[in-house]
């Protein structure tokens, strides 16, 4: 009887550790980052706790204080670990490379959106075009810029000046 094929087991720690060794990372780092951006949403304490870091020994704490202990060292790891130029750039190479390998790009997402927008209800329509149109940065507030060349302590010196004399109080002589 022919041994059984097992398909992609050796090749998944060859790619990680090619991975892994290209950005610098640690297995945890690695673990880290990927549960960052594909399973927790952004959420750097989910990906601390499920990443398996150590926390310290918190049994003497009160139950109610512990907790608030672990949460606390888990924001700390986490506000490190984002701090982490090999983490970024592992995180950055993830989300670039996210929506390639599940079919979906952002020509896809507007085309869908086009189709919401076009057969949707109302309130779809109007969500999908509220997206399309952020997407597309039509919602961008411009602010006119004056060029001026007047020096900028004259203009500061001015404007203060105009907010004391809007600020001055006037004293009429109490007559008698």
């Amino acid at each position: 009887m022919a041994e059984e094929e097992v398909l992609f087991e050796d090749n998944i720690d060859e790619t990680e550790e090619k991975e892994r060794g290209k950005f610098g990372l640690t297995k945890q780092q690695q673990l880290f980052a990927e549960l960052y951006v594909l399973v927790n949403g952004l959420n750097g304490v989910d990906s601390v706790v499920g990443a398996g870091y150590k926390f310290g020994d918190y049994s003497n704490y009160p139950e109610d204080k512990r907790e608030w202990y672990i949460n606390l060292k888990a924001k700390q790891i986490a506000r490190h670990n984002l701090k982490n130029p090999k983490i970024c750039k592992y995180i950055k190479y993830l989300q670039d490379n996210m929506g390639s390998q599940i079919g979906v790009n952002r020509f896809y997402v507007i085309e869908k959106l086009k189709n919401l927008a076009e057969k949707g209800t109302e309130s779809t329509q109007l969500k999908a075009l509220e997206l399309l149109g952020k997407s597309l940065a039509m919602f961008t507030d411009v602010k006119e810029i004056n060029d001026t060349k007047e020096d900028p302590a004259a203009i500061m010196k001015k404007a203060f000046e105009e907010r004391v004399n809007k600020d001055k109080v006037v004293n009429f002589p109490v007559g008698g």
